[in-house]
């Protein structure tokens, strides 16, 4: 039912407007458009002048956003790889420095491997001293 009087409400109303705009046109208010021919050529040259404008504006602020983002992803990537890069070197660093730094057991077995090398000379001088 609510369909039905919406549909009238909205009919009425197109009836009216269409008699208010012929009334208007009678009396000489408004002029009525009358064109015969389907191109208007200085008003298609317009729009597409308007239109390359338009494209063309857009080509460039495209481009420049683009080239604006893929810099700025370019100089993150590189700062991120050269701090990871650095954090590297340090953790090299400190390996080599460990491996120089000894500690008292590798102390103690560089001690014992020389009493063992000096051990090793005694025998063989014995050895030869026996001959």
């Amino acid at each position: 039912m609510a369909l039905i009087i919406t549909f009238s409400v909205s009919l009425v109303l197109l009836v009216a407007i269409l008699v208010y705009q012929t009334r208007q046109i009678k009396l000489g208010k408004v002029s009525a458009v009358i064109d015969d021919s389907p191109f208007d050529l200085p008003m298609l040259r317009n729009k597409v002048l308007t239109w390359l404008s338009d494209f063309s504006r857009h080509l460039v602020v495209t481009t420049l956003r683009i080239y604006i983002k893929i810099t700025y992803f370019l100089k993150e990537r590189k700062e991120a790889s050269s701090r990871h890069l650095l954090e590297v070197r340090h953790k090299i660093a400190k390996f080599v420095e460990r491996k120089k730094k000894s500690g008292p057991v590798s102390e103690f077995l560089e001690t014992v491997g020389e009493y063992k090398a000096k051990i090793k000379e005694i025998k063989k001088e014995i050895e030869q001293e026996e001959k």
